[in-house]
């Protein structure tokens, strides 16, 4: 992603993946709301509300008629006694990318302030929303960490976990499950506007 996101805008010394130099807004979805109702069950109402706003803040920055890029990273599945190796962001940058084909094959994912001892396949693809049926794509966003529930990426019978940007030349949106999504932008004053806008949906710690 950082290749593809730095030819295309021109924006140089990227780190991947977070893209830490970007104004971001963390959002959290169905803030009122509890996963599971009082008999301990999953909430229906609480995911309901997830897709509706997950789809809103999409909706917003990325309107219908135009085109837009995804990437996706599909992550192996990571064997319980692998150590996770803390690791401090500003030492860490892409020089472990591997071009292949139109696939980046990398050898550790970043998550958080750890690094996975695992592998991510990425791929980026441009669309746009004729393409997809994208009430079913948030959906399986949604439901990732919840297995009894349908849709989920399957490969060959097994469930993967996964990460989605969408990207255009304004932001960065990626929803990572049920609780919330990133948002980055590329212009300071629309980061501004958004959180000046939207602050009841901003995450607590922001």
């Amino acid at each position: 992603m950082v290749d593809y996101i730095s030819s295309k805008w021109k924006i140089p010394n990227l780190m991947y993946p977070n893209f830490f130099h970007l104004q971001r807004a963390d959002i959290e979805f169905a803030k009122k709301e509890n996963q599971f109702d009082i008999n301990d069950n999953l909430n229906e109402k609480y995911f309901n509300t997830v897709l509706k706003e997950m789809e809103m803040f999409f909706n917003l920055y990325f309107p219908d008629n135009n085109d837009y890029n995804i990437v996706l990273q599909i992550i192996e599945p990571i064997d319980n006694d692998l150590k996770l190796i803390a690791q401090d962001f500003s030492l860490y940058d892409d020089k472990n990318v591997e071009k292949i084909a139109d696939f980046s094959y990398v050898q550790s994912n970043v998550c958080f302030r750890r690094i996975h001892a695992s592998k991510v396949h990425e791929q980026w693809f441009s669309t746009n929303k004729r393409d997809f049926d994208m009430h079913y794509l948030f959906k399986m966003i949604a439901n990732q960490d919840f297995p009894n529930l349908k849709p989920q990426l399957m490969i060959r019978g097994e469930i993967y976990t996964f990460n989605l940007y969408f990207v255009n030349d304004k932001v960065i949106y990626s929803p990572y499950d049920d609780r919330g999504a990133e948002l980055k932008f590329f212009d300071n004053v629309d980061y501004l506007n958004f959180i000046e806008k939207y602050p009841e949906y901003l995450h607590q710690s922001f």
